[in-house]
């Protein structure tokens, strides 16, 4: 998979601007040998991504993390590994501290999935809170 960028004509409910994916590794090894949840019979797939953060920076990166999804092939979609909120992983996106506004970071959202599954798509749900429909 090519790397894929997504930028926003406003920023989101979290003040991001962009979101990059980079790309995703699959039956990667604990980033901190013990901590990884990992259920037995799941492998860890990791997706690499970057996102650029608007006027007013981020508080708490991590809240970002349930807008994206792991989508497999065949169906289902993989779970958010619990190391996506150690931070004693740096590069973990719910382990990051708050992000400056105007700067851009790179992070890692860590998931289970069955062992042996692929991967066909990384899905992220743009979230506004901000949003109105007006009625005639």
């Amino acid at each position: 998979m090519g790397s894929c960028t997504l930028t926003f004509r406003v920023p989101d409910t979290y003040d991001a601007t962009a979101v990059a994916i980079g790309g995703v590794l699959q039956n990667v090894l604990c980033p901190v040998p013990g901590v990884c949840e990992q259920p037995a019979g799941d492998q860890l797939d990791v997706v690499s991504l970057g996102m650029s953060t608007g006027p007013t920076g981020m508080s708490d990166p991590g809240l970002e993390v349930f807008n994206f999804a792991l989508a497999l092939v065949g169906g289902g979609q993989g779970t958010v590994d619990s190391i996506t909120f150690d931070s004693s992983v740096p590069y973990a996106m719910g382990g990051l501290g708050p992000v400056a506004a105007n700067s851009a970071f790179g992070a890692s959202i860590y998931f289970d999935v069955p062992v042996g599954s692929n991967w066909s798509s990384v899905n992220f749900v743009l979230d506004f809170t901000n949003v109105y429909a007006f009625l005639p």
